[in-house]
């Protein structure tokens, strides 16, 4: 992958649409963990599972970033391919000229 995350990107959570899944990770996990507060996790969860999450994307993808899709970024580290491929970015990324191994390679969308 030339990228200092071997076992793939850790940055999906710049995806809006894994939102969910993460939410829902998290509760199960907490629910694990200390299951004498499940109803609380399940209700502090619920709102976002629910629909602010699906809303928020809405508002998102009709409004705020539709007006910027197809236009060009630059990057440094593979951290927003999850954000620029939801919202129809083009990503570019920077040239090594000195700095840490993330951003050793040219990097050209796949």
């Amino acid at each position: 992958m030339g990228d200092v995350h071997p076992q793939g990107n850790p940055h999906y959570w710049l995806d809006p649409d894994n939102g969910t899944a993460i939410a829902q990770a998290m509760q199960d996990k907490l629910s694990e963990l200390r299951s004498d507060r499940r109803g609380v996790f399940r209700r502090s969860a619920s709102p976002i599972l629910d629909k602010r999450l699906d809303e928020a994307e809405k508002r998102w993808l009709t409004r705020r970033m539709a007006p910027f899709k197809g236009t060009k970024i630059v990057t440094y580290h593979r951290s927003w391919p999850n954000f620029a491929d939801r919202f129809g970015l083009e990503r570019h990324r920077l040239r090594r000229a000195a700095g840490p191994a993330s951003v050793a390679e040219p990097y050209a969308p796949s």
